[in-house]
């Protein structure tokens, strides 16, 4: 399962598959941290800020979901 369809599912997936997708969502944060490293002030504006403010609120969703459905 990828990220993607993991992301549209979340509701559905079982506790190590979440945590799974968390992990997932903070490599790919790590990751695209690393690719947008020497964007210009204008790329990042335009294109790094609204896609790391996107990953960073599924990595919270995620975390809440886990703690609330999981209990840890």
């Amino acid at each position: 399962m990828n990220l993607h369809r993991a992301w549209d599912g979340r509701d559905q997936l079982n506790e190590k598959m979440s945590r799974l997708l968390l992990q997932g969502l903070q490599v790919e944060r790590i990751n695209y941290l690393n690719a947008i490293n020497n964007y210009s002030p204008e790329q990042m504006e335009k294109y790094g800020q609204p896609m790391l403010i996107q990953l960073e609120g599924k990595i919270a969703t995620m975390e809440q979901l886990i703690s609330t459905k999981f209990g840890n």
